[in-house]
């Protein structure tokens, strides 16, 4: 049996092999229990013990987990002819070893010096595993969609997983069809619901078992398994199979198609149920809600529209700090691109992984006990000028020449113990200030080689590091060829070199969240997703182009990720010695089709060029307006959440100090929701995502059982605030303070940004309804702040939690990074105001805070109205200060007003095919440029309406502090109609 079956046997855990050999039975007890009786181990210079019994002087205990370090440990002790002490707990269970301090060292080194190349054996072990999985699928069943094909390979042959796909007592035939039958059980069929509805499993495979096999001869290509089939078996069997999706002549989805396939050709774009828009009512009501009530240009002529019909309707290209469009240009290395490279790659890891054993059986013969051996000669080192003046006013010239002395015996005997190398007695330093500049200086000038320490009288005493090995293969400095033994056979990267230690390049997306493109791309390369920075969040439906960053990543392993991205590409690859920051960016670039318009006094049942004419001058009036006049600087409802309770509601309890109320809040969720989830068949879930009543089936399940890691199998991943307050709140009941404190900190600020963003909304309305876009006395403007066009330069802006620019007025104490700038701002005198010096676009309101300046008008007075008021929460804007630093809001200026920018361009044009495509994204532009010839008649459109509609093409630029549904909201009046992505299209 594999370890990874043994792992999840978490309901009937396997007896310790201690109690096993004395028959004794592990029924829990709450009561104290003798300790279990050891039996001698059967392994030679092997010994079991007890957690209490003495450690051995000179030994070190190791716990299992890793089995690279404990396997090593345990046979390198034993070739030294000393004992290897395996530790039990008083119940028998193992938890470690206890080997010699030394050989850990070795160990510790040799797995440090040797995990990349295991890893990249491992990584290329694993992706032959996933494509031979691939092909043996796609030669069985030759007409399988390729959206189940990838679905199956990362879901049943996930390594660890413990499924069929990793079974290893099953022929790999056999797995592959049992993998696809799972897989056409669960998505294909009313199986889960049979399961829900209380029915036993074998009797649900058993009543969906004719829709399995018919679906699964479709897909293998047999004559048994034609479309009329199917259809007649899923008619036959509706009521006991309780079929969830209708197939299409690939046996999918068509709905799951649009969603998942990046092919468009074939696809059929769905007609917008009724029930798919959202009602204008509705939509104000919930802008009203969070303050988002004025328009500046109320009397102008607006439209109405459906937004983001389509994914490919709503394009952002970030612009960067040079005032730079990213487009995605190329999306190969710099200097390959060849077959060449690729091959040359493989064989190097393929060479890695053979020859690893005869590196491991050199590092093992280091590690034995020996007489000071010297490797190859090092360059001679050579102290600085500045640091040898510190050391000789501080120690004088023969203490710092002996301290040079023993460094260079570090550097030419990196096999030798420390203490053997002996260590350098200096004098005593009094000033705490100097010691801890020259104990600073030190691991800098030695490359972390050497180690000071004072003892009791202060006397620093100057010594090899113990760990010195270790440190030199994570970091090396001037001369830092210790322990370079094995190093020197591997190709160490000079990142100088190549521009930089990080890698600039282009993220290409389309319908998918910036931060699960990165988690995917940070998953694939075994990385710590904390290793890629971006400049800013983009919208999830959307096709979005920006800057990212990672450290320490050649270009190769990036861009040979790019065949297994879906719906995604990595390009224009660049070194650079500096790291991308949140906030590095101009603004953002927009093209944005809007579907279905509706403008008054344009009547397309005429003449339609008429139309479209007049069409063409609202819409050009309008973007004039919007440019000259400006709109509000309104958050967005994105800022608020969508779940029953708001974002800023979350905050707001949070700020009172109720952190129940906080958990509670962020755990809740909508009845319907819950009854869509649990009675599909009796619920209109038309507007429920598959997310959303998973989420509420997973808190469900939690809050009625306290089962944590069933409602964590349940709750989809994206959802990381409920999976961190779940996992805390079910093992520490009423600890909720420090459940909040376990969702991570740009997320938990979230909240408390959003009630800032609410206060800030309401009072822009009152602002604007009490002097409208007059600049009065007592109204605040940023200090020294010349620019009049409100497009302030990077150094007088700060980025908060969402990427998004605001002007932060001090960094203390405060709710965001310590790196924040510190802006001030003021109010105007009735001169200044009168003078015609400054605009309405040089009027800042403050969010709330304990360091920032109210106006000296009227609206000082509604925020104080507001805030205490039941709807701000009973709040104080005066006394923003917290215990809690995370709460604790130093505040900040946000512009009233923005507009786009001078360059802007629309379009009107008709259409009948909702699938016709009126802009072509930077992928579709790399496709027609690596392409000779274009074959139109391949394409297959949707069918044609027979009545026009219009469709206006817009496209402006934003700052990066700007909102697009907020200038749309001014351009068209509230014309948004919102569309359910459930239905979207490509």
């Amino acid at each position: 049996m594999t370890m990874s079956r043994i792992a999840r046997k978490k309901k009937h855990p396997r007896r310790s092999p201690i109690l096993k050999s004395l028959n004794l039975k592990t029924k829990p007890s709450t009561k104290w229990r003798k300790p279990v009786p050891l039996p001698p181990s059967t392994e030679p210079l092997e010994e079991n013990c007890y957690t209490t019994s003495p450690l051995i002087n000179g030994y070190i205990f190791v716990r299992k987990g890793d089995v690279y370090i404990t396997r090593h440990c345990r046979s390198r002790t034993k070739q030294s002819g000393r004992t290897v002490y395996v530790v039990y707990t008083t119940q028998g269970k193992a938890l470690g070893l206890r080997v010699p301090k030394e050989i850990y060292s070795s160990v510790l080194a040799s797995a440090e010096e040797t995990s990349s190349s295991r890893a990249a054996a491992v990584q290329l072990r694993d992706e032959r595993d996933r494509q031979r999985a691939a092909e043996l699928l796609t030669q069985l069943f030759p007409r399988m969609p390729s959206s189940s094909l990838t679905e199956i390979v990362e879901h049943a042959f996930l390594k660890g997983s413990g499924r069929v796909g990793r079974s290893t007592t099953t022929s790999e035939e056999r797995k592959a069809v049992l993998a696809v039958e799972a897989h056409i059980r669960h998505m294909h069929t009313g199986y889960e619901a049979l399961l829900k509805s209380g029915m036993e499993r074998a009797q649900a495979r058993k009543d969906v078992w004719e829709a399995v096999k018919t679906v699964k001869r479709l897909w293998m290509g047999e004559e048994g398994g034609d479309q009329m089939k199917l259809s007649r078996q899923l008619l036959k069997n509706r009521h006991t199979t309780g079929l969830i999706h209708s197939m299409d002549s690939t046996g999918e989805s068509p709905r799951k198609r649009l969603k998942t396939d990046n092919v468009v050709d074939n696809d059929v774009v769905l007609e917008t149920p009724p029930e798919a828009k959202v009602e204008e009512d509705s939509q104000a009501r919930r802008e009203a809600e969070v303050g988002i009530t004025q328009f500046v240009s109320a009397e102008a002529v607006g439209f109405s529209g459906i937004l983001k019909k389509r994914y490919t309707d709503f394009l952002v290209n970030e612009i960067s700090l040079s005032g730079e469009v990213l487009h995605l240009k190329n999306t190969q290395t710099p200097n390959s691109g060849s077959k060449e490279n690729s091959t040359k790659d493989q064989a190097s890891a393929e060479t890695q992984l053979v020859e690893q054993p005869k590196l491991e059986t050199k590092l093992e013969e280091a590690a034995k006990p020996a007489e000071p051996e010297k490797n190859e000669e090092v360059e001679e080192f050579k102290l600085s000028d500045d640091d040898r003046a510190l050391f000789d006013s501080s120690f004088g010239a023969e203490k710092t020449d002996k301290i040079i002395a023993l460094y260079q015996r570090a550097r030419e005997n990196a096999k030798t113990r420390p203490g053997e190398l002996g260590r350098v007695v200096t004098s005593v330093l009094s000033d705490r200030d100097l010691r801890t500049k020259i104990h600073q200086t030190i691991r800098r000038a030695f490359s972390s080689q050497l180690e000071s320490s004072t003892d009791a009288e202060g006397v620093m005493v100057i010594s090899v590091a113990a760990n010195r090995n270790q440190r030199n293969g994570q970091k090396r400095g001037d001369g830092g060829a210790a322990g370079n033994a094995p190093r020197e056979r591997t190709n160490r990267v000079n990142w100088d070199e190549l521009g930089g230690q990080y890698l600039h390049f282009t993220l290409y997306k389309e319908n998918k969240d910036t931060m699960e493109a990165i988690s995917f791309i940070a998953r694939q390369l075994r990385m710590n997703p904390k290793s890629f920075s971006f400049a800013g969040t983009k919208d999830r439906r959307a096709v979005t182009v920006q800057r990212a960053c990672v450290h320490r990543l050649q270009i190769d392993r990036l861009a040979k990720l790019n065949p297994i991205l879906r719906n995604a590409a990595l390009g224009d690859f660049a070194h650079s010695p500096n790291k991308l920051e949140l906030g590095d960016l101009h603004g953002n670039e927009f093209v944005i089709t809007l579907r279905d318009c509706e403008i008054t006094g344009v009547d397309l049942g005429g003449d339609l060029a008429a139309a479209i004419t007049r069409a063409k001058e609202i819409v050009g009036t309008a973007l004039r307006n919007l440019r000259e006049r400006g709109y509000f600087n309104y958050y967005g409802l994105q800022r608020f959440g969508t779940f029953t309770t708001t974002t800023d509601a979350v905050g707001v309890k949070m700020l009172q100090g109720n952190f129940q109320a906080a958990c509670e809040a962020i755990l809740e969720f909508s009845p319907h929701v819950l009854a869509a989830a649990q009675n599909p068949a009796e619920t209109t879930t038309a507007l429920i995502s598959s997310d959303s009543k998973a989420r509420a089936e997973a808190i469900h399940l939690f809050n009625t059982t306290g089962r944590i890691n069933e409602a964590l199998d349940k709750l989809p991943r994206k959802f990381a605030a409920e999976a961190c307050l779940i996992r805390h709140l079910g093992r520490h009941r009423h600890d909720y303070l420090t459940a909040l404190q376990t969702i991570p900190r740009n997320l938990r600020l979230m909240y408390v940004h959003a009630y800032q963003s609410l206060v800030w909304n309401h009072a822009a309305g009152e602002r604007w309804r009490l002097y409208g876009d007059r600049v009065v006395e007592g109204d605040l403007v940023i200090i020294n702040n010349d620019d009049t066009n409100n497009d302030h330069g990077k150094d007088n802006v700060a980025t908060d939690a969402d990427g998004e620019v605001i002007i932060t007025p001090q960094a203390h104490d405060s709710a965001r990074p310590a790196d924040d700038l510190f802006t001030r701002a003021r109010p105007l005198t009735a001169a200044e105001a009168a003078s015609g010096k400054y605009s309405i676009f040089d009027i800042v309101l403050p969010l709330p805070g304990f360091d920032v300046e109210y106006p000296a008008n009227a609206v000082k007075e509604f925020y104080q109205s507001f805030m205490g008021s039941e709807r701000g929460g009973g709040l104080d804007p005066f006394d923003m200060r917290r215990k809690w630093r995370d709460v604790s809001l130093s505040g900040g200026y946000r512009a009233l007003l923005s507009r786009p920018g001078a360059e802007y361009s629309f379009d009107v044009r008709s259409y009948t095919r909702d699938d016709e495509q009126f802009v072509s994204t930077d992928m579709d532009q790399l496709k027609l440029a690596s392409t000779t010839t274009t074959d139109d008649s391949a394409t297959t459109a949707a069918a044609a309406d027979s009545n026009p509609k219009l469709a206006v093409i817009l496209k402006f630029q934003l700052g990066s502090s700007q909102y697009a549904t907020m200038a749309l909201r001014e351009l068209m009046k509230g014309g948004i109609k919102a569309y359910a992505p459930d239905f979207g299209g490509r």
